[in-house]
């Protein structure tokens, strides 16, 4: 946990890598299954994993056009890329759309112009609910959550299934039917760590067990809740959703120096879209992600 006394904060948790254990991941669908009901789960090594499955599932090509929101991370870029071809201008040119929810914000996108959302990427937000007006608020057939910008794990995330078909399609794509059986040192290098992850999309990190993601989901989920609440009384700043928790809190005024300063803030801006409006605008972060504890 970061304090104004310890090491800087970055945008998201950060964990060092550990042993990783192929096929051990029954537990995590459960309980995310139980949280989410009626709606099933299933777990990916990576976010960006299971972006590339999901376009595999619904059958997405080179010659597909996928919209995504311009300045979307090289991570995004390079999951879709694998199967299909990113677009980040004209969404109505585009044959699939993956909608964005920046921190915890529920984007709601021109139903003119998204006409085939597959994609809910809530990636930087817990969302508290089961409601589908709050995992699948564009309609798309999958929400997809990573485990690591959640809670204190170097990797992994969940993907929620809006029907029982999309649900069947993706557990039967072929990426995930990848195993290789075998436990090994997952090494702390960016371009291994990679390949690695997207070769195996059933490894789990040996902090998760069906003991400990009770307990560190919880936690996340009071951690982020104490942090909104001091920030929203420290600046002023609105995230009253209690549905929807952000990784970092964004405002279009900057936050104070003196309060970067204090809890040794790395990054500062990102750029977030506007799907009604379909522009980009910079704005100012402020982590409240379970690295960090601010006071009040």
């Amino acid at each position: 946990m970061i304090t104004q006394e310890t090491k800087s904060v970055w945008i998201w948790p950060h964990t060092e890598m550990t042993e990783v254990y192929t096929e051990e991941f029954g537990f995590i669908e459960d309980f995310f299954d139980r949280y989410y009901a009626p709606f099933k789960t299933l777990y990916i090594s990576r976010g960006r994993v299971a972006i590339t499955a999901i376009l595999e599932a619904v059958g997405a090509s080179r010659n597909d056009l996928v919209f995504i929101p311009p300045y979307s991370s090289y991570c995004v870029q390079s999951a879709i890329s694998r199967v299909a071809t990113p677009l980040t201008i004209h969404p109505e040119e585009s044959k699939y759309q993956i909608v964005y929810h920046n921190f915890g914000k529920k984007a709601l996108a021109d139903k003119t112009l998204f006409k085939n959302v597959i994609i809910e990427d809530s990636v930087d937000s817990v969302i508290t609910s089961n409601s589908e007006e709050e995992l699948f608020p564009n309609g798309g057939d999958y929400a997809v959550f990573s485990l690591a910008k959640m809670i204190h794990v170097p990797f992994g995330s969940i993907v929620v299934c809006r029907t029982d078909a999309a649900y069947e399609r993706l557990k039967n794509t072929p990426m995930r039917q990848i195993c290789t059986n075998r436990k090994e040192l997952l090494i702390d290098e960016p371009v291994y760590v990679d390949s690695f992850l997207a070769n195996n999309p059933k490894v789990v990190s040996s902090a998760l067990t069906v003991e400990t993601l009770p307990r560190m989901f919880k936690q996340t989920v009071e951690t982020i809740r104490h942090n909104v609440e001091a920030i929203s009384e420290l600046t002023g700043v609105d995230y009253t959703n209690p549905n929807r928790l952000p990784s970092n809190v964004y405002s279009e005024k900057a936050f104070s120096e003196e309060l970067y300063n204090r809890y040794k803030v790395e990054v500062r801006e990102r750029n977030v879209y506007d799907y009604e409006k379909g522009v980009c605008k910079q704005v100012h972060l402020f982590p409240v992600h379970a690295d960090i504890m601010i006071e009040k």
